[in-house]
């Protein structure tokens, strides 16, 4: 008798409305300020909705952002108690990463994601918490994320990645200004040295953190290759790579992209990324994303055997939903750096395949929906 009474008062204060307030907006991102919740508070702050809420960003540290004076925009570090305060209080919350899990039934929780499956990271999703609306970027990933987020179909909305209307700005970026090159190809691998351990993601380690790269010799004729074909190769590794040896290199044309050049309140790496003129990844769901900008994308992925027995997979054959240039060697490598040079790209009708089933949105307009969605539920709570 005691526990039923104990557990019909829960849920009696859960659904308890009036502890929430309704002109509080709590965001969150990692890393801090950016990826999609970015794109959403830009879209908020381009609409005024900061003229009658307060918005606060949950971050992992203040002192960056101290130089941010917009009108009751705040940010809050998420060890602190103002903001358990605030998780207890705040009607809306929008996150992406880290998650902010509703505490009251009352509150009204938009995720936003922080990419779309190649890997299925069953552990990481299994902690979502509950949640009002899932926004994706295509039907196709409905069935993933239902298995994944364990949610049902009237909690997902294809509204797009609000971080891909980067694509779609007017503004272009030239990094590495200082390097005269024809062209310039990005490079993103997921991680396969981890910095803080002697560990790898499978059981074939990389010494410099790229497939296909197993010698400084190697790294010494595919920079030769970069300079003679004048092209820039930017490496941007996770965040969680061993970079040690890579750093050490002293290379002409591949340079490593730092966090350090994306500053707190600058640009986005959306906002760069559809000025680079082809993408090298493997497992990462910067696939998808750049998709958008119709350029050549390299798939460098020897390891694929090695990688599907320790992360699942979003198909037993990779090659079947993602499709690009595969890379298997140091061979395919310089293969498909030469093909950008000469700015052909046989993958081109696949990816136009991909592009077409990954995303029904190519508008720049992600952020906008998003927002729309929240304004029907404001127009609800008045």
């Amino acid at each position: 008798m005691k526990a039923k009474t104990k557990t019909t008062f829960k849920k009696l204060l859960l659904s308890l409305p009036f502890l929430l307030d309704k002109h509080v907006i709590l965001l969150e991102s990692s890393p801090d300020f950016s990826d999609n919740t970015k794109y959403v508070f830009d879209e908020l702050i381009k609409r005024k909705l900061n003229e009658n809420y307060k918005i606060y960003w949950i971050v992992q540290d203040e002192r960056p952002f101290t130089s941010v004076h917009i009108k009751n925009v705040y940010f809050c570090n998420r060890s602190s108690s103002k903001y358990r305060k605030l998780h207890l209080t705040a009607k809306y919350i929008i996150d992406s990463n880290i998650f902010v899990s509703k505490i009251w039934k009352n509150q009204f929780r938009i995720h936003l994601g922080h990419g779309y499956p190649i890997k299925m990271t069953y552990e990481y999703c299994s902690s979502i918490g509950e949640i009002d609306y899932f926004t994706t970027i295509s039907p196709f990933f409905d069935k993933y994320f239902r298995d994944l987020f364990n949610i049902n179909n009237s909690q997902i909305k294809t509204l797009g990645s609000p971080r891909n209307d980067g694509f779609f700005n007017d503004t272009h970026y030239h990094i590495f200004p200082e390097i005269s090159r024809k062209k310039t190809i990005l490079w993103m691998p997921t991680y396969r040295n981890h910095k803080n351990k002697n560990a790898t993601r499978t059981g074939i380690r990389f010494p410099f953190g790229v497939p296909c790269i197993d010698s400084k010799s190697d790294l010494e004729t595919l920079n030769s290759m970069l300079k003679k074909a004048d092209i820039l190769l930017v490496l941007k590794l996770h965040p969680a790579e061993d970079l040690s040896k890579i750093t050490s290199a002293k290379l002409s044309n591949i340079k490593i992209f730092e966090n350090s050049i994306l500053k707190p309140t600058g640009p986005q790496l959306y906002d760069m990324l559809k000025d680079f003129d082809a993408l090298i990844t493997d497992y990462s769901s910067v696939y998808y994303d750049f998709l958008l900008t119709q350029k050549p994308i390299g798939l460098a992925i020897p390891d694929i055997e090695e990688y599907s027995k320790t992360c699942t997979l979003i198909s037993n054959d990779i090659t079947e939903y993602v499709k690009g240039d595969y890379i298997y060697s140091l061979k395919d490598l310089i293969n498909f750096i030469n093909l950008v040079a000469t700015g052909k790209d046989p993958a081109k009708k696949e990816l136009a395949w991909a592009l077409d089933k990954y995303h029904t949105y190519k508008d720049g307009n992600s952020s906008k929906r998003v927002i729309d969605l929240l304004l029907e539920k404001m127009e609800e709570d008045r």
